[in-house]
């Protein structure tokens, strides 16, 4: 019998390989505008251009493991570790910009929306901070072994995990807007890993179950 064979070759090539990157398990990777950035557990951060895997810095600051990054197209770079600190860092010089303890423990979600820094750890809280001072605004509690997991819908607006439920919160006041309840049962279980899709949709799931929302429906009843 005659094989089959795809109408179309496709030819899949290693590009480059950075060996060793770190000297301990890497934890973290991120690429935006031309640069890989990877944390580590042996405390640093690096940045790579993304074309040629050149290692251009090598960021330190964090006294234990660095547990998540987040990096976007301006080359503003944040991480947070173990050790419950925040860093700010300038991507392009690989210069550190400030820092933020709020966390008692791991950090282990982290994004930046141009005014605030939200980040979420295992000490069960969500901390919004002013991106420009560094300041700590709002420290939003969470249910006991809840969920890190956190989506940011605009630069105002910040949904969390809740017990059978999603918690939309106003950054600007550190209000409580609404609560979506996704199930009707006494014995609902713990939301898990939100997911924004496109500013009109979040993702989630709750035990086997996956649940869509809808935004425009939950910003209609806030207006």
């Amino acid at each position: 019998m005659g094989s089959v064979r795809p109408s179309t070759d496709i030819s899949l090539r290693l590009m480059h390989s950075v060996c060793p990157a770190h000297h301990k398990p890497i934890t973290t990777l991120r690429v935006a505008a031309g640069r890989v950035v990877t944390a580590s557990e042996d405390h640093t951060l690096k940045i790579f251009k993304l074309e040629d895997s050149c290692c251009l810095f090598t960021l330190r600051g964090h006294q234990a493991g660095v547990t998540t990054a987040y990096m976007d197209q301006s080359m503003t770079l944040a991480s947070g570790g173990r050790d419950g600190i925040i860093f700010l860092w300038d991507a392009l010089t690989g210069s550190k910009v400030n820092h933020m303890r709020g966390h008692r423990s791991s950090i282990l979600s982290l994004t930046c929306t141009p005014n605030y820094v939200v980040s979420a750890g295992i000490d069960d809280k969500t901390c919004i901070w002013d991106r420009q001072t560094a300041l700590l605004l709002y420290s939003i509690p969470q249910e006991p072994g809840c969920s890190p997991s956190f989506g940011v819908v605009s630069d105002s607006l910040l949904v969390t995990c809740g017990l059978g439920c999603l918690n939309l919160w106003e950054m600007d006041y550190g209000r409580l807007v609404q609560t979506v309840y996704l199930s009707k049962s006494e014995d609902c279980e713990l939301v898990h890993q939100i997911l924004v899709v496109g500013n009109s949709t979040i993702a989630c799931h709750m035990g086997k179950n996956i649940n869509l929302v809808c935004l425009p429906s939950m910003l209609d009843k806030i207006d």
